[in-house]
């Protein structure tokens, strides 16, 4: 048992590695006999045995793990938890990536990841501490630009902000605002639209209070269709803190509908398909955003 107090210390903090043989022996032969053919090793971000409380008395351990970087794919190896097998490791080609959905909420971080695979949805999940970011920051990039089509930059300082962006950007809450540019642009995509839902809420039949939607931006940009959203609040007035960004690359995103929801909501519903496989992501919205969201679609639609 991982005592909470020991997340704080270094030991438990993540770690990059470019060479494969540098990862503890309890991952390195699963990490090798991963490999594709033909996929050249790029970077293995490694995560120690963590403990995450999940509040009260409930709390979760996550056995060492790692997320490889291939110039072709990503693979993440996970040792096997007390009394199981490990699992089997989990490749995801980058040509096939149906979305990706990041979490940098304090010192949490978290990578998944979904995409084809013969005809399936295969998925990935890592959970590590934050600090982990800046480590593969370098690689992350490059995994994001490669998913959806773009180089991606040296550095994010490199990114050039046109007047456009900043004129879309600046009535939105800095939160979402600075969160974009630090954690979604990653490459120099171009954002062409931006549409932002304030948090709703609604007293249950007990008295207590229910939030509909978090505070959520939903941006479109000339290779990504974005989500940033906040977890969802369980007490009105409570501040959260960090996001959560669900990313879909254009080239994946087969269709949008919307469906009428009770009490005057309405849902988008994105399609998505690659390589014979296809997902699901849903977006609730107030009636007048989605249909503004829609109109913006076609319009862009009709220009490619």
């Amino acid at each position: 048992m991982i005592d909470p107090w020991q997340t704080r210390a270094s030991a438990f903090h993540p770690r990059l590695f470019h060479d494969l043989a540098a990862l503890p022996e309890t991952l390195r032969d699963a990490a090798a006999g991963a490999l594709p053919a033909g996929d050249q090793f790029v970077a293995a971000l490694y995560a120690p045995a963590d403990y995450r409380s999940e509040g009260g008395d409930e709390s979760e351990e996550t056995p060492e793990h790692t997320l490889i970087f291939t110039d072709r794919s990503v693979i993440h190896v996970q040792a096997a938890p007390p009394d199981a097998a490990a699992p089997a490791p989990v490749c995801v080609a980058l040509s096939d990536v149906l979305y990706v959905r990041t979490s940098h909420v304090l010192l949490y971080g978290r990578v998944q990841l979904f995409g084809a695979c013969q005809g399936e949805v295969q998925s990935l999940d890592l959970r590590f501490n934050a600090v982990g970011w800046p480590m593969m920051d370098v690689e992350w990039r490059g995994l994001i630009g490669t998913v959806i089509g773009l180089p991606p930059l040296a550095a994010v300082d490199d990114r050039v902000v046109s007047e456009q962006e900043n004129e879309l950007l600046a009535p939105l809450p800095s939160k979402f605002a600075e969160g974009l540019r630090r954690y979604g642009l990653y490459t120099g995509e171009e954002v062409v639209s931006v549409l932002f839902q304030q948090e709703a809420w609604e007293r249950g039949a007990m008295g207590q209070d229910r939030q509909i939607v978090p505070d959520t931006l939903l941006v479109l940009t000339n290779a990504s269709m974005l989500i940033l959203n906040e977890e969802r609040g369980l007490v009105r007035m409570t501040e959260q803190f960090g996001l959560i960004i669900t990313r879909i690359p254009l080239p994946a995103l087969a269709g949008v509908q919307t469906i009428t929801k009770e009490e005057g909501w309405e849902e988008i519903v994105f399609t998505l398909e690659r390589a014979g496989a296809s997902a699901e992501r849903r977006l609730l919205l107030e009636p007048a955003k989605t249909q503004f969201w829609r109109g913006l679609w076609r319009g862009y639609k009709a220009r490619e």
